[in-house]
């Protein structure tokens, strides 16, 4: 016989397209206890019970914005739009937004909607989309589904403060990158009492009351003030988070965010005098609950890439050591070439500590070194982000903490990034050591006749051979330098670049657009393609495969890239860019007379090591003469791999 409960829910299927919605309702990671659970009102019967206010039009609510209670497994249910209007919509709200933490919230809504429907790691657009990892995309590339593309809208309609936008983008970067951190807040956090959390997290489930995506974007977004932020009060991010709910949602899934944040800033008053054992790690500000055995909830990244990662060091102090490198700020480094170490813009850099120099680089082992590496002051160049941010009491009025860094210091920094080159440490050192490799192979009687980068944008690979080759005598103005690229658009960051390395531009230098795996020839300025690998002569002495990638070594640079190694995305996605890497090597192999300089931003063996070894084997003619796993470390190096090719009986 069906209960009650049962015939309810039929009632309401067969008289609303709401119960639709909530047949739908698919288990999330964490379940809200509705609010008058909360107070200690009793159970209503399902004869008495109603459907929340805020599903309907509620006084207070913004029009249009109003979304469910409830997480289902349909988009339109969950965003409240049909599908195909979601990033028109989602561009309108961002543009729309008032204050900074509106912005954050609205672009955390934007990522997690992307991360629920989509996998971003797809073979066609790798290219261009993961490899603009070491940018900041424009605001009209909204498909390429990055942060700084939704706050470059924002910003772009509303031209924010800078002290604005740098909170904008701490606020939503921690969110994504602790998204499973601190769902297991949440989860932890819905208690029965009123009381703060004690050492052992108890949990609730609830049966008439699941956070929606948009929803739980807004509670991420006050986690992410709440753990990262100790100059912002706690009592500013619930009055701030409150009145976000009350606009977007209505007074009762407000008055749900009020207790749930007091909850958490009760456990933090009761636990600040044992911070150091009641955070996950050093860059959590304030005491927050979590699995000490479980490092992918603790450090928030997916469990197979976890176990991935932890396979392949064999070491637990190694693992925590990178997973927490990808939850810090990135670093800045200047790659500046020798001749222009006593130019008076880098004597003034260094006297004030704008720059530093790289003291773990091993560049100066050789007499060919032909630049040093320089790290920035983040706070001193005043980058968005960087430094440390003062919020009012219940107010969106915002400063600095510290004092701002003078005109002159933000000047030199702006000529700094006009004349020279910006690159990774790991980036520079790779190159260099690939280089040298190269020079200890190659017959000193002759020069390099052709080079060749299959995906050259930004331009920092093919700058810094060039300037390497220069320098050795291993090439000369005569050397031939071809960079091809999927994005035309990113080929001007390359001719910026081109121009800022010493001689250059006065070189033989052609870009064009084109796809690296079926790249042939560049003839009178143009491209020639042709996906046949039987129509290609091998025509070029040095190969440049930089290849799209996971970015499972830039994690901290790309805050979303993480959520795109899931199980699922190892099964489906993930063998599809393998394929592309493969082809680009291939490509990169048939093309190449004598080396091939292999390279990605991933510390992942099926991207590296192990991808070059099997391609080698269809390749009897070259072998794999040196390589390099780096991995993301506290010091600012991004993790990569490289590796050097070499045909068999050269001179």
């Amino acid at each position: 016989m069906a209960s009650s409960k049962d015939a309810y829910r039929r009632k309401i299927n067969q008289n609303s397209d709401l119960g639709v919605m909530r047949h739908q309702v698919v288990s999330l990671s964490f379940i809200a206890t509705p609010f008058w659970r909360k107070n200690g009102i009793g159970q209503r019967s399902p004869a008495t019970c109603r459907f929340p206010k805020v599903l309907g039009t509620t006084k207070g609510v913004k029009r249009g914005l109003v979304l469910p209670l409830v997480a289902t497994s349909s988009q339109e249910a969950r965003s409240g739009v049909n599908a195909s209007e979601l990033p028109n919509r989602g561009a309108d709200r961002l543009r729309e937004a008032v204050t900074a933490r509106e912005a954050a919230f609205l672009a955390v809504e934007q990522s997690l909607m992307q991360n629920a429907t989509t996998s971003d790691v797809e073979g066609t657009n790798a290219s261009t989309d993961s490899k603009m990892s070491r940018d900041s995309p424009n605001a009209s590339h909204l498909s390429q589904k990055f942060l700084l593309s939704y706050l470059a809208l924002w910003s772009e309609a509303r031209k924010p403060s800078r002290a604005e936008y740098a909170l904008a983008k701490i606020i939503s970067f921690n969110a994504v990158r602790q998204r499973m951190l601190f769902d297991y807040v949440l989860q932890t956090n819905v208690l029965r009492e009123r009381e703060a959390m004690d050492s052992v997290p108890r949990r609730i489930k609830s049966d008439n009351l699941r956070l929606s995506v948009s929803q739980r974007a807004l509670l991420h977004t006050a986690l992410a003030q709440y753990a990262f932020m100790e100059r912002v009060p706690v009592h500013t991010i619930v009055f701030s988070t409150v009145e976000l709910a009350k606009t977007y949602y209505g007074q009762r899934f407000a008055s749900f965010v009020n207790a749930i944040l007091r909850n958490l800033a009760r456990y933090g008053e009761k636990w600040m005098p044992e911070l150091e054992r009641r955070r996950p790690a050093e860059y959590i500000v304030r005491p927050l609950p979590f699995p000490e055995d479980n490092l992918n909830v603790r450090y928030s990244y997916p469990g197979v890439f976890v176990a991935k990662v932890a396979n392949q060091l064999m070491n637990q102090e190694r693992v925590v050591a990178f997973l927490e490198a990808g939850n810090l700020t990135p670093q800045i480094f200047f790659r500046i070439p020798c001749q222009f170490t006593d130019t008076a813009e880098l004597r003034a850099a260094l006297e004030i500590g704008l720059l530093v120099p790289w003291d773990g680089s091993r560049l100066s082992e050789s007499a060919a070194r032909p630049w040093n590496i320089y790290r920035v002051d983040l706070n001193c160049a005043d980058v968005d982000g960087a430094g440390d941010l003062v919020i009012a009491a219940n107010t969106d009025r915002v400063e600095w903490a510290h004092a701002l860094p003078d005109t002159s210091a933000k000047d030199l920094f702006q000529k700094l990034l006009q004349k020279f080159i910006v690159q990774n440490v790991t980036q520079a050192e790779h190159i260099y050591d690939l280089c040298e490799q190269l020079r200890a192979r190659w017959n000193q009687r002759r020069r390099l006749e052709r080079v060749l980068d299959l995906c050259t944008a930004p331009g920092g690979k093919l700058t810094a051979v060039f300037e390497y080759l220069q320098k050795s005598g291993l090439g000369d103005l005569l050397t031939e330098y071809v960079g091809v690229d999927l994005n035309g658009q990113r080929l001007q960051m390359v001719h910026e670049n081109i121009h800022k390395a010493p001689g250059m531009s006065k070189g033989r230098v052609f870009v064009g657009i084109g796809r690296g795996e079926s790249f042939v020839e560049y003839q009178s300025g143009f491209v020639v393609q042709n996906a046949d690998d039987r129509s290609i002569v091998p025509s070029f002495d040095l190969v440049i495969a930089d290849v799209p990638c996971t970015n499972s070594g830039v994690l901290n640079r790309r805050p979303e890239a993480r959520w795109r190694l899931s199980e699922r995305d190892f099964a489906t996605a993930i063998p599809r860019l393998i394929s592309l890497q493969t082809s680009l090597l291939t490509r990169a192999l048939r093309l190449s007379r004598h080396a091939v300089f292999y390279m990605t931003c991933s510390i992942l063996e099926a991207e590296g090591s192990g991808l070059v070894r099997s391609v080698l084997e269809q390749f009897p003619e070259f072998e794999l003469s040196w390589e390099r796993l780096t991995y993301t470390d506290t010091a600012g190096r991004d993790g990569g791999y490289a590796a050097l090719l070499w045909r068999h009986q050269e001179n």
